[in-house]
């Protein structure tokens, strides 16, 4: 995380709190637009850009519909979480696949090594992938373990999991559908795909997000503004240090109501 800062705002657990991130140069970035997917393409090591559910019971997400793409909370479990939860940033899965009905969202990450702090920029190695049905869209779910992990080089496929952590994939399943009550089925017959199909749809989506941020107007509400060549909408620091400082004014009024 030497290159990037994580600037929360507010409070956890009040649905003021934004957590921001910037450059150690100083500017601010979008965590979905401008982290790169790769950590290092030669290795196939991607970044996860934060994480969402970090172990505590507060479900944070990436909001992909306010400027600079924050981390938000949106929600308040009754279970402790056995992993760490974030995503990949410049990934999209269309809703309007060719062939698939995608979730308008970034891909989630299941990363299954030691806790992670809330905010990380984490190098990991994908191990395979589940492909969630929820409501009729497609909800990957990749399955990864960080660079930094004592057990990195133990695992290279989705096989070494069961082989090491017995009964982890299980534990995996049982928890999405937790956090997924409305999840109807699963595809594959709700077995974990290969890294080698990861990386596929990994490289389908990221093609997603690369023509996603060059649409003008954005769909479904969507904000693209980055600092990526060939964006429509071209960030500018002043306009996103204002947005930040107007969100510390917000939250330090003190009328932001705690999660229940």
């Amino acid at each position: 995380m030497a290159d990037y800062v994580y600037s929360p705002v507010g409070d956890a657990g009040t649905k003021g709190f934004r957590g921001y991130f910037k450059r150690t140069k100083g500017f601010w970035l979008s965590p979905w637009h401008d982290i790169p997917l790769f950590a290092d393409e030669s290795k196939k090591l991607y970044n996860i850009n934060r994480l969402e559910i970090p172990r505590p019971k507060q479900v944070f997400k990436l909001s992909t519909i306010e400027e600079i793409n924050p981390l938000k909370q949106v929600a308040k479990l009754n279970h402790d979480c056995p992993f760490n939860y974030g995503a990949l940033p410049q990934t999209w899965d269309d809703p309007e696949h060719i062939s698939r009905r995608g979730d308008n969202e970034p891909i989630d990450v299941i990363e299954i090594g030691r806790d992670l702090i809330r905010g990380s920029v984490v190098p990991v190695k994908i191990l395979g992938i589940l492909d969630l049905l929820d409501e009729d869209k497609t909800d990957w779910k990749l399955l990864a373990i960080a660079e930094s992990d004592p057990l990195f080089h133990k695992f290279n496929r989705i096989n070494d999991v069961e082989d090491h952590l017995p009964g982890l994939l299980q534990r995996v399943k049982d928890f999405l559908k937790i956090i997924h009550p409305r999840l109807n089925e699963t595809a594959f017959d709700g077995e974990f795909k290969d890294a080698e199909y990861a990386n596929e749809i990994i490289a389908d989506t990221h093609q997603s997000w690369r023509t996603l941020i060059t649409r003008n107007p954005p769909p479904n509400g969507l904000k693209t503004v980055c600092r990526e060549p060939g964006a429509a909408f071209v960030a500018k620091n002043e306009h996103w240090h204002s947005t930040v400082m107007n969100r510390t004014h917000i939250t330090k009024r003190g009328n932001s109501p705690d999660f229940e």
